[in-house]
């Protein structure tokens, strides 16, 4: 029977209970004082407080109530001390053990306490209440320091702070180098910097910088002033100006006289020269160079004047230089006239010289020697600039280059405006061409032109002009002009057409769009240039027509171009499928900024034409009359000097460098290969060449025109005058006019 519970156990002490108190681990035969200095016979307090409570409050009232008395508690026990359930007074079975399964000292048979920890702490998976294994380490492998197996940490650093690859949180290993073997002040563990110099500044070899050594001499032995360690320069001269014979550069000693004996000013260390002459002029005799004495007698006693008793010289000239005839030793009288009557200017004495011109210069006609009159006119009425009195050359232009109508060689007025009322873009001065049509395409009733399409439907034909030689003049055309008249055989006769008008019909929202447009032109800061393009050239008509065209170095223009079927330097920068196409074909040239003329003429030159067909002049007349038609097989993209992509609005392509993009793209403009790009990417490069890259269906034409109104300068026999340039060739100023 459960008697009092005793008050002086408390909750802690619950381990210590005597007899009687069921379903409690209890050890007997200890006394108070015992159990409460042994930790090991402590019940577990979280377990234990709120378990002890209700087991007491749970044997009271089976003590008041004898029929829900409990078995383990009151019953009867054998003789070894256990009841019907095998359990003894304690509850203990007789292996030991509850039944939860634990016994005496609260562990179960695998040795795990009522919490799971064995008597050494460590759980069944074998971690601590901290979480860590017998020997120290977490369910990650690292310690109670945060160390792994092989005394890393967390962010891969060892105890000594480096980690697996021996490098510090500041990229240092133990010997104060980073990766690229430099320690912190730049040098390697030879003790050199990225550039060979040592902490001192010298290389291997012991040189600094500048290239001198310690003792301040370069790698042939000189120092900055240019002499070597025995104190002498190339020339072999000291500091001084003196060699190792101790002549200086000029070739004299110290005394002033040279390897011969003589000084600067030819004299030796006796005082004469090389003539045996005194610096007076005098020789060891007395006599001069010209054989006389000091007092002016010569060797045979004759003054220098050489006059005899009659007063004449030996030449027969009296002391006033005139012989017996009255004339000098010039052949003049005394009133300045020759022997044939004439003065030193070469006029007689009525003032004309032998061609019977005064000393004006005029004729008894009143005309100089150059057949102009006091007015300055020839014969004919004409200046040497050959204007007439009224001021007009024989053109009948004036100085200025205007007729008497106002209108100079090529028909404009000072305002720009030809006879018809047209400037030199075709506009007249409401800003209408001869079509009736304005810059953007429409007419005086705002209706739209269509630029591509003549009222009879066919594509717009553009005219070829003849190369004059009026285009061969720096003048009207540059510097280079002249290359249309010397360079291939010449172009004076030939066909040709200017690019801006083949643009004009490929990209008319590029030619219209100012933003862009302006950046061609060479005073552009940021000049733009046209990469990628492919243009081919064909006559359906007559296959010998088309075959040869070509640029012109007269205008370079960022292209070069190949005969039909041929391979030359276009093939630099003209895609292969292109080329195989058989036709003439033009494509960007390898160096668009070797002159900033190139881009403007490519785009804006409409002044000297820079599309040339390069036929024999006999093979032109045979071709008069028919058309060229010209494709873009290739896209055309505009980039800057970077070669970053200019976009149809004007702005920078962020994403792309064209050299970065031409690779991925067939010679068309499109994605070559889309294996392993996501649809994203596929998607943002898609969208990058719709506002890129400009494209065009069309097929313009190009007229061949008539050869009617072309002087021949050149045969018309002469031979095909197409060759091939190299880079070299393609170098010209930036100031074209």
């Amino acid at each position: 029977m459960l008697k009092n519970y005793p008050n002086k156990y408390s909750r802690g002490d619950a381990c210590c209970l005597p007899f009687g108190v069921c379903d409690m681990p209890v050890v007997v035969n200890i006394s108070e004082e015992e159990c409460k200095r042994n930790s090991r016979y402590r019940c577990d307090n979280e377990c234990i407080e709120h378990e002890l409570e209700k087991k007491i409050k749970r044997e009271v009232k089976n003590q008041i109530s004898h029929k829900q008395k409990d078995n383990r508690c009151i019953g009867d026990y054998d003789e070894d001390g256990f009841n019907r359930k095998g359990y003894d007074r304690n509850g203990f079975d007789r292996k030991g053990y509850d039944e939860d399964g634990f016994n005496r000292k609260g562990y179960d048979r695998n040795g795990f306490d009522r919490k799971g920890y064995d008597e050494d702490g460590f759980d069944r998976k074998g971690y601590d209440r901290n979480g860590f294994d017998r020997k120290g380490y977490d369910e990650d492998g690292f310690n109670r320091k945060g160390y792994d197996r092989n005394g890393y940490n967390k962010d891969g650093f060892n105890r000594k702070g480096y980690d697996r690859s021996g490098f510090d949180r500041k990229g240092y290993d133990e010997d104060g180098f980073n990766r690229k073997g430099y320690d912190r002040n730049g040098f390697d563990r030879k003790g050199y910097d990225e550039d060979g110099f040592d902490r001192k500044g010298y290389d291997e070899d012991g040189f600094n910088r500048k290239g001198y050594d310690r003792n301040g001499f370069d790698r042939k032995g000189y120092d900055e002033d240019g002499f070597d360690r025995k104190g002498y320069d190339k020339d072999g001269y000291d500091r001084k100006g003196h060699n190792k014979d101790d002549f200086d550069r000029k070739g004299y000693d110290k005394d002033g006289y040279d390897r011969d004996g003589y000084d600067k000013d030819g004299f030796n260390r006796k005082g004469y020269d090389k003539d045996g002459y005194d610096r007076d002029g005098y020789d060891k005799d007395g006599f001069n160079r010209k054989g006389y004495d000091k007092d002016g007698y010569d060797r045979k006693g004759h003054n220098k004047d050489d006059f005899d008793r009659k007063g004449y010289d030996k030449d027969g000239y009296d002391r006033d230089g005139y012989d017996k005839d009255g004339f000098n030793r010039k052949g003049y009288d005394k009133d300045g006239y020759d022997r044939d009557g004439y003065d030193k200017d070469g006029f007689n004495r009525k003032g004309y010289d032998k061609d019977g011109y005064d000393r004006k210069g005029h004729n008894k006609d009143d005309f100089d020697r150059k057949g102009y009159d006091k007015d300055g006119y020839d014969r004919d009425g004409y200046d040497k600039d050959g204007f007439n009195r009224k001021g007009y050359d024989k053109d009948g232009y004036d100085r200025d280059g205007y007729d008497k109508d106002g209108f100079n060689r090529k028909g404009y007025d000072k305002d720009g405006y030809d006879k018809d009322g047209f400037n030199r873009k075709g506009y007249d001065k409401d800003g209408y061409d001869k079509d009736g049509f304005d810059k953007k395409g429409y007419d005086k009733n705002g209706k739209k032109k269509d630029d591509n399409i003549n009222d009879d439907g066919d594509t717009k034909v553009i005219e070829g002009i003849l190369i004059t030689k009026e285009h061969a003049d720096p003048k009207n055309c540059g510097i280079h002009a002249s290359k249309y008249e010397s360079e291939s055989g010449g172009h004076i006769g030939k066909v040709a057409w200017f690019t801006r008008d083949l643009l004009k019909q490929f990209f008319p929202d590029l030619m219209n769009n100012e933003k862009i447009m302006s950046h061609f032109s060479q005073e552009s800061p940021n000049q733009y240039h046209a990469e990628n393009f492919g243009i081919t050239f064909w006559c359906e008509e007559n296959q010998e027509c088309g075959k040869n065209i070509n640029f012109t170095f007269a205008q370079p223009s960022n292209m070069w171009c190949n005969k039909a079927g041929g391979i030359g330097n276009a093939g630099l920068r003209c895609r292969d499928e292109i080329q195989d196409i058989k036709k003439s074909v033009c494509c960007p040239t390898a160096s668009p900024y070797s002159s900033p003329i190139n881009s403007e003429n490519f785009f804006l030159n409409e002044k000297c034409p820079n599309l040339i067909l390069d036929l024999p002049l006999a093979k032109l007349k045979e071709c008069a009359g028919k058309n060229i038609v010209a494709k873009l097989e290739a896209p055309m993209v505009i980039t800057d000097k970077t070669n970053s992509i200019i976009d149809k609005n004007g702005y920078k392509v962020a994403d792309y460098n064209y050299f970065t993009l031409k690779d991925h793209l067939n010679y068309k403009g499109k994605i070559k290969n889309s294996t392993g790009k996501s649809p994203e990417m596929l998607a943002k490069t898609e969208e990058t060449l719709d506002r890129s890259l400009w494209t065009s269906d069309k097929e313009v034409k190009l007229k061949i025109p008539n050869l009617l109104s072309y002087s021949p300068g050149a045969n018309d026999n002469q031979d095909e005058t197409f060759f091939y340039y190299d880079n070299g060739d393609n170098s010209f100023s930036a100031n074209m006019y």
